[in-house]
């Protein structure tokens, strides 16, 4: 069954979240160069992580793909929502992310509305999951208690991140 990886790329979605809001307060206070250039390098890595894990996901939910990819419709049911990004933010993170671009280089064109883009991703991924409940009868029970939790875990990361880009406007 390939859910366990198809869990833990929607929790690497979080990855910025759980750096800036769990571990940077608690490495902030060191204040010497080594530390910064290591909070620097952290901060880059959690974003790029969750960019690159939001990427696949999205992709995840598109028609077609390669023969070795897995994608929302071969699972049962028949789940059509389609990509969750627009098509501009995916140029984006393909172009400023995924290639070595002049753009890329130009320090102001790194801006993300990263918790947005999570928002958006999990959002999606619980609609999914939510339809593996629903249609997917071959789940052992197993299978089903961990869809159940990352369901749980899926909406606890909505609500907390919500709220932070809520707090943040």
């Amino acid at each position: 069954m390939f859910l366990p990886s198809l869990y833990r790329v929607i929790k690497q979605t979080t990855a910025f979240y759980s750096w800036e809001q769990v571990v940077l307060p608690k490495v902030q206070s060191f204040k010497d160069r080594k530390m910064e250039a290591a909070r620097s390098a952290m901060n880059n890595a959690a974003m790029e992580s969750s960019l690159i894990n939001i990427r696949a996901l999205n992709e995840f939910f598109k028609e077609g793909g390669r023969e070795e990819d897995i994608r929302a419709h071969h699972f049962p049911g028949n789940f059509s929502k389609g990509p969750f990004l627009s098509r501009s933010r995916e140029e984006r993170i393909h172009k400023l992310l995924a290639h070595i671009t002049a753009r890329r280089l130009e320090r102001n064109s790194m801006s993300w509305d990263l918790f947005g883009y999570m928002i958006d991703a999990l959002k999606r991924a619980l609609e999914f999951l939510q339809h593996l409940n629903n249609h997917f009868t071959e789940m052992t029970a197993q299978e089903k208690h961990a869809n159940s939790g990352m369901m749980k875990t899926t909406s606890m990361f909505i609500t907390i991140i919500e709220k932070i880009s809520r707090d943040q406007r």
